[in-house]
């Protein structure tokens, strides 16, 4: 099994002569079997899935900041990645990163309303009855279900441990994954090896 043993930030630089800058963190997070999974698949809706997220609405709408942000997890049985993802104008990088980290610290500082999440729970709902319209991707899921979780969920199973969730459950989760000795950061775009200190730098802006 894999073991989340980092003790110190990540970053990696490819140098790539661009205008554009491919930037993502990640950070490790919570296995699939595990039961806050729940919470941090709302975390990851309210931080960045979709128009309406957070960094969507701050980085993309607000700042004008990139021409894409969105968060995503990859789950395993053992662990978890939470994902940032953002495609930039190169010389927007230093505020990109100090935005997205202002967002992280906001929501790990208990600023998060009941009402947001509750359009959060509606969201992930949705999106998951929407999934399971036809025959064949229900048999899939049911299939998935069983492989990886050793038995079939029902939806409506699914849909109570959703809405289990609390504000506090959540704020917890990005209080346990956002930190700053748990970032990896990689940068595709027209930065070498020096400009890791200055971005090591940055990094230290998360609480």
């Amino acid at each position: 099994p894999a073991k989340d043993n980092q003790k110190n930030t990540q970053i990696g630089i490819k140098f790539k002569k661009s205008n554009q800058t491919h930037l993502t963190f990640g950070f490790p997070g919570v296995s699939r079997l595990d039961p806050d999974k729940y919470s941090v698949d709302l975390l990851d809706i309210i931080l960045g899935s979709g128009l309406s997220s957070r960094l969507f609405q701050e980085i993309r709408v607000r700042k004008s900041l990139a021409y894409d942000i969105h968060s995503f997890i990859q789950y395993f049985n053992d662990i978890s990645s939470f994902n940032i993802y953002a495609g930039i104008d190169s010389s927007k990088l230093r505020e990109t990163i100090h935005t997205i980290l202002e967002e992280l610290n906001k929501i790990k500082d208990n600023n998060l309303e009941e009402d947001e999440l509750r359009k959060a729970k509606e969201m992930y709902k949705g999106a998951l009855s929407l999934s399971l319209e036809s025959t064949l991707s229900r048999a899939f899921w049911l299939g998935n279900r069983m492989l990886l979780y050793g038995r079939p969920s029902t939806f409506d199973e699914i849909k109570e441990k959703i809405e289990e969730v609390k504000v506090k459950d959540v704020q917890k989760m990005a209080q346990n994954i956002f930190t700053k000795d748990k970032i990896n950061l990689s940068i595709v775009g027209p930065f070498k090896e020096k400009n890791k200190k200055e971005c090591s730098s940055l990094l230290q802006e998360l609480g």
